[in-house]
């Protein structure tokens, strides 16, 4: 129950958050029950039971404690395009939406289907018109793979060595891939893209050729450091003309956020 602990650590209205939880009607999509949680923002979540979890530890990094936001010119402005990469159900990409406001538009990419339903569940939930799913992972490649799916399914990965770092694989699923040249060429030049792919940032950046400062003048990159040290993110992304700058964070143990701008 440390999820729990670091809920009411961080000021998260868990008692309210809970009691709403208990009171609000369960949602049935494709025989799942889903349920909703309240966030800052006026914004709202729905997801499995069985997230409940994950969910609230997403919500404390994406809306309390704000590691994507450690740097002030990383918080999405209005207008902005943004393309959050490794979705899960949307908690960043709702925040974003709502940040960018209608202006702004912001792509999320999730490669499960089930998660990328959700997203999109989310963002009309929320009147978030803004919002564009591609049901893809992106990769350094076009093609098709095998994700592992560990016990917590927000770590979904493709790498076999994440996948042990998280208990195992559970199941495994096909899904697609889109190079992440194609999403910079059809969807940039972007303003900020945030990327969590568990364990696989390192193969994602090394493909790219086109990934520079004039296609994503920002990126924001979740590292599991004992999978991707958090020094070769930053080489590569200075090879390729940003400056970058590396946050801990305090209450995520062998986490990384890499963050890389124009300066």
């Amino acid at each position: 129950m440390r999820w729990l602990a670091d809920a009411v650590a961080a000021g998260f209205p868990l008692r309210r958050g809970l009691a709403l939880l208990a009171l609000s009607p369960f949602r049935f999509v494709a025989g799942r029950a889903l349920f909703q949680l309240e966030l800052p923002m006026g914004l709202r979540i729905y997801a499995p039971l069985g997230y409940l979890p994950e969910v609230v530890r997403n919500a404390l990094h994406v809306f309390f404690y704000r590691d994507y936001e450690a740097l002030s010119l990383f918080k999405p402005r209005e207008g902005w395009i943004v393309a959050d990469v490794g979705a899960f159900v949307g908690i960043y990409a709702v925040r974003a939406a709502k940040l960018v406001g209608s202006g702004g538009r912001v792509v999320a990419v999730e490669p499960l289907p089930e998660h990328a339903e959700l997203v999109a569940m989310n963002a009309a939930a929320n009147s978030l018109a803004n919002v564009k799913i591609v049901k893809a992972c992106v990769s350094d490649r076009w093609g098709e793979a095998e994700m592992l799916v560990p016990p917590s399914p927000i770590n979904a990965t493709l790498k076999p060595e994440y996948a042990r770092a998280m208990g195992g694989a559970r199941s495994k699923r096909k899904v697609w891939l889109i190079p992440l040249d194609a999403l910079l060429e059809t969807v940039g030049p972007l303003d900020l893209v945030k990327i969590d792919v568990e364990g696989s940032e390192l193969d994602l950046l090394r493909g790219s050729v086109h990934l520079n400062p004039r296609y994503a003048s920002r990126l924001v990159i979740e590292v599991h450091t004992d999978v991707v040290p958090s020094s070769l993110l930053a080489r590569e992304l200075e090879r390729r003309g940003y400056t970058t700058a590396v946050y801990l964070p305090e209450e995520a143990f062998g986490q990384a956020i890499v963050y890389a701008y124009l300066k």
